[in-house]
Order: C-alpha cells, then sequence, then structure tokens
C-alpha cells in the first residue's frame, strides 16, 4: 500500500442512488463559466473506483480498506484517493478555460466519434433506455455522458495543441533533463536469491516450462544456508573495500545484469521490489545497501544518473512511460495557476467518495 501513495490517479465513481444525493447538473465547481457538475465528479469517481478495485484490491472490493489510515497525516485510503479524483476534476475545470483561450474546438470528425462511441454502447446495452439505466448507478445519463466525453476530448486536444512540435507548451531536453534528475535513481544490483535455483540442461543452458518461464527448484536447508552466507560474505567484503562491480561480476544471480549493464533505472513509484526502490532513495549516490526481501537478499549501490538515459535504446526499458509522464508533469505546471482559482463546493463534494460509489467498469 505504501507504493500506492506515490501514484498519479486519475479517475473514479459515486453510488447508484446518486439521485438521491445530488441534483442533476449540481455544480461541484467552477471557473471562468466551465462548470463542473456533481454528477461529473460521481462518473469520474466510478471510473476510477474499478481501477482501484481492480489493481489493489484484486478485482474484490475490501470494505475495511478503505478506513485503512496511510501516510503521516492520518488519513484514510478513501479520503486520499477520493481527493485525488477531486483534484481531477479541477484539472479537467482548469483545463477547459485555457481551451477556451486558445479558442479551440472539436472538429466534425472528433464529435462524430463521440457520437458514434456512445451509439455503439447504447446498442451494446440493449438501447438508449437499458443504458440510461445502467449510467444512473454512475451519476449520469446518455446526455450527461455525451458532455463527458466531450470534455475529455477538449482536454485531449488542448494537450495535443500545446505538445506539438511548435507547440506553445513543447517539450524540451531541459524539461526532460529536470524530469529525469528529479524522479530517477540508477543502481546497480547483486542478488543472492533464498526463493529457489535455475534448473538448467546438460549444456549449461537454462530449461523452460510449458508457459515459457524459467524452470525453478526449491533449495535443501543446507543449499539455504550457503546463500545467507554466500549474502553475508559479499556485505564483508564490500565493508572491507572491495569493488563493487567486481563483487557484481562475482557473486550476482540477478539473470538481467547482462541485459541492462548500464544498471537499473527506478522513480519511487516504478514496479519492482518495493524494498530495492526504498533504499535507492534512501542512499545518496556512492553509497550501497543491503535489504532482504521475500526473493531474497539485494546488496544496491546507488549511482550517478547517465546523461540522458531517457533516450538510449539500451535503457529504453526503464523509461516507457518517460515522455507521457514529462508532458504530463509540464500540463499540470502550465494549468495550476487556472487550478488556484477554482472554487469547490465543499459541501457537494462531501457527499460523494470512493467508499460509498458503485464501481464503473463499463463506460
Amino acid at each position: 500500500m505504501k507504493r500506492i501513495l506515490c501514484l498519479l490517479m486519475a479517475l473514479i465513481l459515486c453510488l447508484g442512488l446518486l439521485a438521491g444525493c445530488a441534483a442533476p447538473g449540481e455544480v461541484l465547481m467552477e471557473l471562468d463559466g466551465q462548470k463542473i457538475t456533481a454528477n461529473m465528479y460521481a462518473f469520474w469517481l466510478s471510473r476510477y473506483k474499478a481501477f482501484f478495485v481492480y489493481s489493489y484490491m484484486n478485482n474484490k472490493e475490501n470494505l475495511q480498506m478503505w478506513d485503512t489510515v496511510m501516510g503521516d497525516e492520518g488519513k484514510t485510503v478513501n479520503e486520499i484517493f477520493t481527493g485525488y479524483v477531486l483534484d481531477n476534476a479541477r484539472t479537467y475545470a482548469a483545463a477547459l478555460a485555457l481551451y477556451d483561450e486558445y479558442k479551440l474546438s472539436l472538429s466534425a470528425e472528433d464529435k462524430a466519434k463521440i457520437k458514434t462511441d456512445l451509439e455503439e454502447l447504447a446498442d451494446a446495452a440493449g438501447g438508449k433506455t437499458v443504458m440510461n439505466g445502467e449510467l444512473a448507478n454512475y451519476g449520469v445519463n446518455y446526455d450527461m455522458l455525451d458532455e463527458i466525453y466531450t470534455i475529455e476530448a477538449k482536454v485531449a486536444q488542448l494537450q495535443d495543441h500545446l505538445f506539438a512540435d511548435g507547440g506553445p507548451g513543447a517539450l524540451t531536453d531541459a524539461d526532460r533533463d529536470a524530469y529525469y534528475t528529479a524522479n530517477y535513481a540508477r543502481i546497480k544490483h547483486i542478488f543472492v536469491s533464498t526463493t529457489g535455483k535455475y534448473v538448467y540442461d546438460a549444456d549449461g543452458n537454462f530449461t523452460y516450462d510449458e508457459t515459457g518461464s524459467p524452470i525453478m527448484a526449491d533449495f535443501t536447508d543446507a543449499e539455504l544456508k550457503a546463500q545467507r552466507e554466500k549474502a553475508a560474505e559479499v556485505v564483508k567484503k564490500l565493508e572491507e573495500g572491495a569493488d563493487f562491480e567486481e563483487m557484481m561480476a562475482a557473486y550476482t544471480e540477478d539473470t538481467a545484469t547482462s541485459i541492462y549493464p548500464n544498471g537499473y533505472y527506478f522513480t519511487p513509484t516504478s514496479s519492482y521490489v518495493d524494498e530495492i526502490i526504498d533504499a535507492a532513495f534512501e542512499m545518496e549516490v556512492g553509497e550501497w545497501d543491503y535489504v532482504q526481501s521475500d526473493l531474497g537478499y539485494h546488496i544496491i549501490k546507488r549511482l550517478e544518473l547517465a546523461p540522458k538515459a531517457y533516450a538510449s535504446s539500451m535503457d529504453a526499458d526503464f523509461f516507457t512511460d518517460f515522455e507521457e509522464n514529462v508532458e504530463m508533469e509540464a500540463f499540470t505546471r502550465i494549468l495550476a495557476p487556472y487550478v488556484e482559482r477554482i472554487e469547490v463546493n465543499e459541501e457537494v463534494a462531501a457527499n460523494y467518495s470512493l467508499k460509498t460509489v458503485m464501481a464503473n467498469y463499463q463506460y
């Protein structure tokens, strides 16, 4: 759960009894004539709840998790992530105001696509009447969904306008370098397994099961003892001044070392062993540390970031979302002055939360 706190979320939902807790079109927030209604907020909550339940509750809602306290501020999971969705709604309001400033408009093709998408959804549901019955669970109806899809299309168009080559917000290498420096750590890794050993064939090659995964065998008690001693030996030699690269070449069982000779690049939210990522960002460049996970022992060293590794084909696996993330940070920065001027009806906002809404997996 600790890793979840760092994630920047985008979408979420509200309860099926929504018609009883908000009048249609009740305004949640407004900026320069651009209004986000309570119904829109409910719908976005519903989307995000589906994502959250699927991603962090194994697709089965855990009601107790919503009341779990996270972080140092004493807030619950429900409060924290409901807040993320409210912030996302603010982003939409700010983006719509800027959209109007640039005098942008959706093309006939964009409008036609929205119309077609809605018609296909209605057909799949068994007609508009049936679809409206389903949408009522999420606080909206067909026409409101049309408005929501239009808002989302406008925000996407605004981003395209801003960040296109030659656009007013086009990213520069300075933007990329600043994001890279602020968000990434590079490490090298000596791994000693406690979960099992690879099974090799007579020629010393990996063997694989029918799914294509390497075949593993459990350690015996004696082998497990030897693994612990091996990790302790590495730590002792490093403490005595041994070279980390030499120790890695001699001891690591990390089979990806040859694939990534420059090391691993992580952000605080990277999907990897939590203990490694936490240690990587707690260390200074040049320091090494020793942690243990369910997989085994990890001796890691934080290295200086290589210049523009995000542009290196050799390190590309660590930067698959890099450009998108840099753009999103820039978008957030551009919208910040608009977000600060948004007026939110806190009484209306208080009626909605992730805990109380129905998850929307379909729309």
